[in-house]
């Protein structure tokens, strides 16, 4: 500082914290800044040895100490940076390809969670408590097709479901073609031998199965490079048989790499999750 050799935690921390996700945990950058800064800003006087100084503004400093690191990576391109290349694999999602229907859009807008976003000085009354039951209807429609049942879940995304909490809405039922949400938990619907019963995770749970088994013999899935890789450790056996499983996980959309010792980063993800 003005160049007097000093030590600060407070600015070493604003170091770290621009290395943050990019080194080893149990890892630290070495490093020495060089700042000048008017004397009337700063106190030497704070330690006997004059090694700790204490700034007028900390948080000026900080934040400045800060960008300037980050500023240096990105410049040698050590730290993740935007592209906005289209990704071809990416835009054949359904997640991006489905159109987003009228149906579905008014069903979002309806939410007490939608209008407690969009409404202005509303931030302070997003609702603690999900409400499970709300977030189980938008998520009710299975959007992928059931090989034992292909007529019944044909553009299953465009139908309205009536939940039935209780006996007494027996009265509810529809006529045609319409599907029925029971419990939050069954779509029961009619087909030319009287109705069949569909589990509603259940059926996830089998369009995922189908849709991973698809990856796996030769129909990979997009994957969607982070701009945060995450880390994780494993103990040493379980690190032997994430060594085994980068080809298959890659195939599923998940980029995997080693690094160092029991831990591996986690570089991109399926797609449209």
């Amino acid at each position: 500082m003005n160049n007097r050799y000093i030590k600060s935690a407070y600015l070493n921390h604003a170091v770290i914290s621009a290395f943050n996700d990019m080194i080893a945990k149990d890892s630290y950058p070495m490093y020495a800044l060089f700042i000048d800064l008017d004397p009337s800003r700063l106190d030497i006087n704070v330690h006997p040895t004059k090694q700790e100084i204490k700034f007028e503004d900390e948080k000026l400093i900080y934040a400045f100490v800060q960008s300037a690191v980050k500023h240096a990576l990105a410049q040698f391109s050590i730290s993740p940076t935007l592209d906005f290349d289209l990704d071809i694999s990416i835009q054949q999602t359904e997640a991006v390809s489905k159109p987003f229907t009228e149906q579905q859009r008014s069903s979002a807008t309806a939410s007490s969670l939608f209008n407690t976003f969009t409404q202005k000085h509303q931030a302070h009354f997003i609702e603690r408590k999900s409400n499970l039951q709300a977030w189980d209807e938008t998520s009710a429609p299975v959007q992928e097709k059931l090989t034992s049942q292909p007529d019944f879940l044909d553009d299953f995304s465009n139908r309205n479901f009536i939940s039935l909490v209780s006996p007494q809405d027996i009265n509810k039922l529809p006529t045609g073609d319409a599907y029925i949400q029971l419990h939050y938990t069954f779509i029961i619907a009619q087909n030319n031998n009287g109705f069949i019963a569909i589990h509603q995770q259940n059926a996830h749970e089998r369009i995922l199965y189908e849709k991973f088994a698809n990856a796996v013999i030769g129909k990979p899935i997009p994957t969607q490079r982070s701009l945060f890789p995450l880390s994780i450790t494993f103990t040493p056996q379980d690190a032997i048989v994430m060594n085994e499983l980068f080809t298959d996980l890659q195939l599923l959309g998940y980029l995997v790499e080693p690094f160092g010792s029991n831990t591996f980063v986690i570089q991109g993800t399926p797609a449209d999750v």
